[in-house]
């Protein structure tokens, strides 16, 4: 059992966590390329292509988040794994992180994950990654805006005003895969966003 945080458990303000990345993992290999089950297909090569060229911007524009968790579907994991390489964090996979997640469920999750960490809970920053539909509904129920969702290796940074729940957040940023095309690292001098706040 995870040990209890001062401030966590008798917080009188039931407002705890204050940001979140919301990350939809890269494109997964093909029906037919595939014959296992759909949770097992792995990331197609556009897909990992994609997820690596997002996690290094992440790590260029230094971007620093205290926690990655994922859900157990394979692209989640695979997509955790590029993320949490380049942006030197490990990764905790999840079951809670699929199908039928609700606010109070990532709050549970959230929560479990803040208990890990020492910093203060407002300079924690989880991301997670999760599968359609998850990161899409996730999007658009904490923002209360419908019809916005997350493209495949795609990612959103979410401020949260509130306690975890519909229209709780707005978005900080939001970064779509066509954005990242010839997008290298500093460190490979070659040109970079600048758009995205750390």
């Amino acid at each position: 059992m995870l040990p209890a945080v001062a401030g966590l458990a008798h917080e009188p303000d039931a407002h705890r966590h204050h940001r979140l990345i919301l990350v939809r993992p890269g494109e997964s290999v093909g029906k037919r390329a595939w014959p296992g089950p759909p949770e097992t297909r792995p990331l197609s090569v556009k897909g990992r292509k994609r997820v690596t060229r997002l996690a290094r911007f992440l790590a260029a524009r230094e971007v620093d988040v205290s926690a990655i968790v994922a859900g157990s579907q394979a692209p989640n994991r695979e997509t955790a794994e590029v993320l949490g390489t380049w942006l030197e964090r490990s990764v905790t996979i999840d079951q809670r992180i699929g199908p039928g997640l609700t606010p109070v469920g990532l709050e549970s999750v959230l929560d479990d994950l803040a208990r890990r960490d020492l910093r203060p809970m407002h300079r924690q920053r989880v991301l997670v990654v999760a599968h359609e539909p998850v990161a899409s509904m996730l999007l658009v129920l904490l923002t209360d805006s419908p019809g916005v969702d997350l493209a495949a290796g795609g990612a959103a940074s979410l401020r949260i005003h509130g306690p975890i729940g519909p229209g709780c957040a707005s978005v900080g940023w939001l970064v779509e895969p066509s954005m990242l095309r010839g997008v290298r690292s500093r460190r490979s001098g070659t040109r970079e966003l600048e758009s995205i706040p750390a």
